[in-house]
């Protein structure tokens, strides 16, 4: 029981945490962007900005499958009504979501072989 309930709130606080997120990251993808263009010159085209970014949209992508999977988990175990989640999370995410794919490709698409 302990387990659902855990669950349950680390559910409801994710979406909550999108919720009041989710129009300020795709602001912070696009700085992201903005810095894969500005490759070199100044602070903003740094390597250590540059990766910071590249970090932050991984760790987004990542976010929100395990999010998913989360809701997966709890509307086959415990309630039905989580499996909106899986709908509703990368809804709510998909600006931001895609600006990330665009950052990772331009990171390392202009980066090179290594």
């Amino acid at each position: 029981m302990e387990t659902q309930r855990f669950i349950e709130s680390l559910l409801n606080g994710g979406m909550g945490a999108v919720m009041v997120l989710r129009f300020v990251l795709p602001f912070v993808m696009l700085v992201g962007i903005a810095a894969e263009f500005a490759r070199g010159r100044g602070v903003l085209g740094g390597d250590g900005i540059r990766a910071g970014f590249t970090v932050l949209s991984v760790a987004l992508l990542a976010i929100t499958v395990i999010y998913c999977l989360g809701c997966l988990y709890a509307a086959r175990n415990y309630d039905r009504n989580f499996g909106f989640g899986i709908i509703v999370f990368p809804l709510n995410l998909a600006p931001t979501l895609i600006l990330a794919v665009i950052l990772l490709v331009l990171h390392y698409w202009r980066t090179g072989p290594a």
